[in-house]
């Protein structure tokens, strides 16, 4: 049914359709074939008819997420969770037989601003932290004097900020660990380093903070090697038709 046929019947029309597209980070190297988003990798373990034909390439032992919203959390807790625990859910068959084979040992989730300004709620980060088999690594470095701010930030955000100080300042638990994941936080990507057609990292601007949370360059330059990245930076709205007007800014 077309804008056009919909207006001659109603008197006013809502749309109400999302954003359907995942945000892309317009850097070199983002089209390559191990630079994936978030969006086909959940959509790939739903069971999306789009994405039923999406292999995501599990076959090398660091991956990146790039995002630091609960999707991203998603993801990597996907990714580092025991297989026999997601046989007890709903992923489809296809999903779950790859990443039995995965070689994924290490995730990064990575972000542009700091501790006090991560999207994802405490409800993700603790399951994280919990997943059996899997060890969380955070840098205390990134924590310090956050602790003694507690008491300025809201119930809900401080729940969130004091089990990521007490996973990243806690003493390394002794139990054997097959995967880990880390939080990196003042990282914004600049570019995707490949090598005669293989992925070899991603190299990031540090950044820092202005007296409104902005995340601002520093100029300094970190590169974080891995075999797949996977971007979670949002999602884009989608022009639904001509006859609409759509800011494509």
């Amino acid at each position: 049914v077309s804008v056009e046929t919909l207006r001659s019947l109603y008197d006013a029309i809502v749309f109400c359709y999302g954003a359907g597209k995942d945000r892309r980070l317009g850097i070199e190297g983002e089209s390559h074939r191990d630079v994936i988003s978030a969006q086909q990798f959940i959509g790939w373990y739903n069971g999306f008819p789009d994405q039923a034909n999406f292999e995501p390439n599990l076959a090398g032992t660091t991956a990146l997420v790039l995002g630091h919203g609960n999707v991203a959390l998603d993801v990597a807790r996907i990714m580092m969770s025991l297989p026999e625990k997601l046989a007890k859910t709903d992923i489809t068959g296809y999903a779950l037989e790859r990443l039995r084979r995965s070689q994924v040992r290490r995730i990064s989730v990575v972000g542009r601003r700091g501790p006090l300004q991560v999207s994802f709620t405490v409800k993700e980060l603790r399951g994280m932290t919990r997943l059996a088999g899997c060890r969380p690594v955070f840098d205390p470095a990134d924590f310090e004097g956050i602790r003694d701010r507690l008491s300025e930030i809201p119930r809900t955000r401080k729940r969130l900020t004091e089990l990521m100080c007490t996973t990243a300042l806690s003493a390394a638990d002794a139990r054997a660990r097959d995967k880990d994941w880390a939080l990196e936080f003042l990282r914004t990507p600049r570019r995707i380093v490949t090598d005669r057609g293989d992925l070899k990292g991603v190299e990031f601007e540090v950044n820092q903070l202005d007296q409104n949370d902005k995340a601002v360059g520093t100029g300094e330059m970190k590169f974080i090697s891995c075999d797949l990245v996977i971007r979670s930076t949002g999602y884009q709205s989608v022009s639904i038709d001509t006859a609409v007007p759509f800011d494509h800014a």
